[in-house]
């Protein structure tokens, strides 16, 4: 004799979505405000790339009028992270066209200091959930 096992449409659905799961580390929402001599950062980035036994992919965000956000699905993975902000500034001086923009721009230039990008020694804890209020006051040392 023979046995059959039946296994009902949701009983079924349930064990392939917990054996395919997300296929990726936790993720969480940060946000937060970024000022550099007490002033907001106009335009600039942030990025927060794991650290220590955190392991993951980097992720990052622009920063406009001195804030920034990451939804979760592309935020930072649970753990430590070191914090990297850049940011510039329009100098004045028109440069000219260059493919694939075919119009004048204007020159830009950094201003944060290394310590806080390619040097950086920032870091922050991510936790599940939101990060909401991860705020970073540089300053000129």
């Amino acid at each position: 004799m023979t046995k059959t096992c039946a296994y009902s449409p949701l009983l079924l659905m349930l064990m392939i979505a917990g054996c395919t799961g997300s296929g990726g580390p936790e993720r969480a929402v940060v946000s937060g405000a970024v000022s550099f001599n007490g002033e907001p950062v106009e335009e600039g980035t942030i990025s927060f790339v794991p650290t220590g036994t955190t392991q993951g992919p980097s992720t990052g965000s622009p920063i406009t009028a001195g804030e920034y956000s990451i939804a979760a699905d592309k935020g930072p993975v649970l753990g430590t992270h070191r914090v990297e902000i850049r940011a510039y500034r329009k100098t004045g001086r028109k440069l000219p066209p260059k493919p694939p923009n075919p119009s004048e721009t204007e020159e830009t230039v950094p201003y944060i200091p290394a310590q806080y990008n390619s040097e950086s020694t920032l870091t922050v804890e991510i936790e599940p959930g939101k990060n909401e209020g991860t705020n970073f006051e540089l300053k000129v040392p």
